[in-house]
């Protein structure tokens, strides 16, 4: 787990992502534009996660060993209690597939990985609130 120094008042966004090299990235982007930042390199175990740190949104890597994005979001949506938290998908895939996967799963949004930081940030901003 990865955590900022940034104080409890700021949006709280949960990374998933297998691949620690992006974890840390998106962690320092994130940091440095006032978000308050954990993550986990690993879908299992992520939703006692969501529902103790309760994030605003939660940007999770499609494909992943194991239990991929798009299943974590299945499950988060059929959870009650965390049914209502945020979720984008973030990939490397076709940005085409990419968008037809969040609409299937029902995922708030969806950013492809090596665009612009810009485009995660507003897309984050939108559930900031």
């Amino acid at each position: 787990m990865i955590a900022s120094a940034t104080p409890s008042t700021a949006p709280r966004v949960l990374l998933v992502d297998d691949d620690e090299s992006v974890v840390h990235a998106l962690t320092r982007l994130l940091g440095r534009a006032g978000w308050e930042v954990r993550s986990s390199e690993r879908a299992f175990g992520v939703l006692n996660l969501v529902a103790e740190y309760r994030p605003h949104v939660i940007v999770l890597d499609v494909v992943m060993p194991g239990l991929d994005g798009g299943q974590l979001t299945e499950l988060l949506r059929s959870d009650p209690e965390l049914a209502r938290t945020r979720v984008v998908l973030h990939s490397g895939m076709d940005p085409m597939e990419l968008e037809q996967r969040a609409r299937l799963v029902e995922a708030d949004g969806f950013v492809s990985k090596g665009g612009r930081p810009a485009d995660l940030l507003e897309t984050l901003r939108q559930f900031a609130a």
